[in-house]
């Protein structure tokens, strides 16, 4: 469980490597914090719990919607991690009724509470919650306006559906999506964890794929983002920054609720350049004047502290005076850099760029646009560090390269940097 917390977890197998980040906020206008939130990778359950009924009953709601779920599947984890061996019809439908049962739980533990404190239909809590079960699927578990996206292949889908009356309106065609900013109350819950003694909750099944990441949020963060805004932050992002960029736009966008979010990912093994996997031609390399002086033996003892990333026309790499990612070496296509708006240079096939802030702690200096689709190698700035003090003789090669780079760029661009530079 966590609140106004911001942590990250990895857990990993032979068939399925998840990280998660989470972070809640209690935002601009708030005093206290009533959402509730798990990132158990261990046993890859991820939970958001939004409360309602004023900062005692709706921080109590949620945080005991929480442990209840979590100590519920506890007990039945050993049947659950075993449908990664036997995905049958049979298993399948008893994780479902395993997951209902915990939900159930939730539901009853709330409202048990709320009944002792005689405050029935004021204290409830939403939830949403995901336990990735294999390799290639999971479950998900949902009751009220929290939410579950999924981004893959740089595209958005909501996969929860909202509990409120403005949903229902539109299912049932009263209301046409474009006209939901009309509807008086629209955001009215129908159903939350707590409110009666029973519950009906939605649950279903999902697939999962290499490269997939996951976004489960309070209403305090969804209220505030388009889906293609979240898709620009995945995309821009690490992993440890997607959480921080989100709950930062809801704050500055208003801030008017609290803020939950845990983002998970799950790894792609073709992110990975070890030799076995490495399809990178000899000739691609031997154009990299990072790799100068160096023997393929050497390059492949460097590759693997990369990740091999492909990127769209027009994306934005990094930005001038945001955080640098690290180091790209560029394997396909054509990359724009900027300083203050003015164009600079293109890199192309074997050039690099992001070398200022591997000697430089201060933010990026120059911005890089995609000029097409564009596949490259990120050496985040630390792994190229602990290279060259683990391996002296071959990092003084490489920084000798680099300084090379940087002075042959200077060199060939000082008319424009000087033109750039004079307009301060």
């Amino acid at each position: 469980m966590s609140k106004q917390k911001n942590s990250s977890q990895e857990t990993s197998s032979n068939t399925l490597s998840l990280k998660a980040w989470i972070k809640s906020d209690v935002g601009r206008v708030r005093k206290n914090n009533e959402d509730n939130s798990l990132a158990d990778t261990a046993n890859n359950l991820f939970v958001v719990a939004d409360g309602m009924g004023g900062h005692e009953h709706g921080d109590l709601a949620s945080g005991t919607a929480v442990e209840s779920v979590r100590n519920y599947l506890h007990n039945a984890m050993t049947g659950l991690k075993a449908f990664a061996i036997d995905p049958s019809e049979e298993r399948s439908r008893w994780a479902e009724q395993v997951i209902l049962g915990a939900v159930q739980a939730a539901n009853a533990d709330v409202y048990n509470q709320a009944v002792q404190k005689g405050v029935q239909e004021n204290m409830g809590t939403t939830m949403s919650m995901m336990i990735v079960l294999s390799a290639n699927r999971a479950i998900i578990g949902h009751v009220g306006d929290s939410r579950i996206y999924r981004v893959r292949n740089k595209e958005v889908a909501q996969l929860t559906e909202d509990q409120t009356l403005l949903m229902q309106q539109i299912k049932s065609g009263a209301v046409r999506p474009e006209d939901a900013d009309k509807v008086p109350y629209g955001g009215t819950l129908l159903q939350a964890i707590g409110y009666r003694a029973e519950v009906n909750p939605d649950i279903f099944w999902i697939d999962i794929q290499p490269g997939d990441q996951f976004l489960l949020c309070s209403d305090g963060l969804s209220n505030y983002l388009i889906e293609d805004e979240i898709v620009t932050v995945f995309s821009k992002a690490r992993g440890e920054q997607i959480v921080p960029r989100l709950i930062d736009c809801a704050n500055a966008r208003g801030g008017r609720d609290n803020i939950t979010a845990v983002v998970v990912e799950v790894e792609d093994p073709n992110d990975n350049l070890g030799t076995t996997q490495l399809d990178l031609s000899s000739d691609i390399l031997s154009q990299c004047p990072l790799f100068s002086g160096f023997e393929m033996a050497e390059i492949m003892r460097l590759l693997p502290l990369g990740q091999l990333r492909a990127f769209i026309s027009d994306e934005t790499l990094q930005m001038e005076g945001g955080d640098s990612q690290g180091l790209f070496m560029i394997l396909a296509g054509r990359v724009g850099l900027y300083r203050r708006n003015t164009w600079l240079m293109t890199v192309g096939p074997g050039g690099h760029f992001g070398d200022f802030s591997l000697f430089d702690h201060r933010s990026v200096a120059e911005t890089a646009v995609c000029e097409e689709e564009v596949r490259a190698i990120l050496f985040p700035h630390d792994s190229i560090r602990n290279f060259t003090e683990e391996s002296p003789e071959l990092g003084i090669k490489l920084l000798y390269n680099l300084g090379e780079a940087h002075v042959r760029r200077l060199r060939n661009h000082e008319g424009r940097l000087v033109q750039v530079l004079g307009q301060s």
